[in-house]
């Protein structure tokens, strides 16, 4: 990941994560069709991360399974944005991946 945050495009580091845990190129698809996907591209970090996050938060509920709070959470606790795309890393695309076989996008 990158240490200087004026530099990160959270659209390609989500991208990257998602591949990196080998996500369904479905859901990838899902998030990258989103037309807030597309609007976040040339955005600063904060607004990607505004964007993303909705973005997400949708993709969880559609994967119809039960949303543990502290998935939900560790999509906005953190206040920065490499803490953001660590708590992503971490937390939110495993569950994702865990439960990519329950999406109904």
């Amino acid at each position: 990941m990158m240490s200087d945050t004026q530099d990160v495009n959270l659209t390609v580091e989500v991208i990257r994560l998602l591949r990196q845990q080998e996500v369904s190129e479905n859901i990838i698809h899902a998030i990258t069709s989103h037309n807030q996907f597309a609007y976040a591209q040339d955005k600063p970090p904060q607004v990607q991360r505004a964007l993303i996050t909705s973005i997400l938060f949708r993709l969880l509920l559609s994967l119809n399974v039960p949303v543990p709070k502290e998935i939900r959470l560790s999509l906005n606790v953190a206040t920065n944005t490499l803490g953001w795309l660590s708590d992503l890393n971490l937390v939110i695309v495993p569950f994702i991946k865990l439960n990519e076989q329950h999406y109904r996008g």
